[in-house]
């Protein structure tokens, strides 16, 4: 549904000068809309009573959105955080018990003049986020709900020649609310400004370390995502990050999940794909056989499995001549490195025979029974999905495998905070 700032707005005959109908246009909406003829449809009567179905919700919406807000928010945006207060204050009444709420502000794209942009535009921010954080409080639905406030993308930390800056890539944004365990910040700051610094660009831009699939991996677990089938449609592309995810157990006080197939063992590995032409794998290709590798790996270890592709890289060999001859023709390939994560880990008691994470999950008594286990499921799994040509476009169905890490933590950053400094 969309509600603009000022609020519901009603459909009304009796007050027709608010639409500007005339006579025979309102006469024309009433027939149309009527009770079902001998000439009707089913398109139409769908139509139709879409359109009651409206009037009547806007009516009813009208109704109980006319309830006060006593908490004064000033700015451009102040109407749209009432009115989005007003929403949470009679989410009982109209029978919700989770909603998502979106206000944008404009003006902030500053390729000039940076400086007087921001001065005019962040003020109408603070004073309705401001606003707004005391009317949850008022309310006291502050625990129960979470703001987040973000930008399309960053800019450039350097200015170009009109005093402003261009498009970026990674910046900072902010998350609050009640249940939120704050002075925390995710990501990696950078360790200077050059461009010889690792998570910097050209031109200032920043290269993000975190993204945005972590962040809102934790708040989907918060709003009741709950099981990875789910997440998978409210994320798809979550599985990109492997275990660079925050759970809820980390972004909230009460927070009870974690990521799933990221408490026990991993390992990298190194894919040689040999094509018919050089080209890299394509991201639809990541994911379609990451899923396959790791459907594999947890039906061999039963244990929840994550894999990614970390980096890849085309790699030309030359033809092989000796006295005249050419014992071998050029090949192009594509090495690709994939992480595999799983849940699975080595018994924590040999009395009980318990699995520290999980006691239904499968018992490893020493570490390298489990390192052997999930090498040799890893290496089977991949050197399979890479012997068939269906699964990467122009493959010649060659391939080879080798392990790089076993039994340890993968090169994928952390998702975990630093400290306030």
């Amino acid at each position: 549904d969309i509600l603009p700032g000022s609020g519901a707005k009603e459909f009304d005959f009796e007050n027709r000068w608010v639409l500007n109908f005339d006579e025979k246009l309102v006469a024309a909406v009433e027939d149309l809309n009527a009770g079902t003829k001998m000439n009707s449809g089913i398109f139409s009567n769908h139509f139709s009573q879409s359109l009651i179905d409206t009037w009547n919700k806007t009516d009813n919406l009208k109704s109980i959105l006319r309830s006060s807000v006593n908490v004064p928010i000033h700015g451009t945006k102040g109407n749209a955080f009432k009115q989005i207060l007003r929403m949470i204050k009679s989410a009982s009444e109209r029978g919700v018990n989770r909603e998502a709420f979106v206000v944008d502000l404009g003006g902030f794209d500053a390729h000039h003049s940076v400086m007087w942009n921001l001065d005019a535009n962040l003020p109408n921010v603070n004073n309705a986020v401001g606003g707004f954080y005391r009317g949850l409080k008022d309310l006291n639905m502050l625990d129960s709900v979470t703001t987040i406030i973000i930008s399309e993308f960053g800019r450039t930390i350097s200015p170009n020649t009109n005093g402003g800056t261009d498009h970026g890539w990674g910046g900072n944004y902010f998350i609050f609310g009640g249940e939120i365990n704050g002075k925390k910040i995710f990501g990696e700051y950078p360790a200077s400004f050059t461009e010889t610094d690792r998570a910097m660009l050209e031109r200032g831009r920043v290269l993000p370390t975190t993204s945005w699939d972590a962040v809102w991996y934790a708040v989907s677990q918060w709003f009741g995502v709950d099981n990875e089938e789910d997440m998978d449609y409210v994320l798809p592309n979550s599985q990109n990050f492997g275990c660079d995810l925050i759970p809820d157990s980390v972004l909230y006080k009460n927070g009870v999940n974690e990521v799933p197939g990221c408490s026990g063992a991993s390992v990298d590995c190194s894919v040689i794909l040999y094509t018919e032409k050089a080209r890299r794998i394509t991201g639809e290709e990541q994911k379609s056989t990451c899923k396959m590798a790791a459907n594999k790996i947890s039906s061999d270890l039963k244990s929840t499995t994550r894999c990614v592709i970390l980096g890849q890289e085309v790699i030309i060999e030359p033809s092989v001549e000796e006295q005249g001859r050419r014992l071998s023709d050029e090949r192009v390939a594509t090495k690709f490195t994939a992480a595999i994560f799983t849940d699975a880990a080595v018994k924590s008691d040999n009395t009980t025979g318990e699995n520290p994470t999980d006691p239904s999950l499968p018992d490893f008594t020493d570490i390298t029974e489990l390192q052997q286990q999930l090498v040799t499921s890893t290496t089977s799994s991949w050197t399979e999905i890479t012997s068939d040509p269906v699964n990467f476009k122009n493959s010649t169905g060659e391939a080879s495998v080798d392990i790089l890490v076993t039994a340890a933590p993968s090169s994928m950053p952390s998702a975990m905070p630093s400290s306030m400094p």
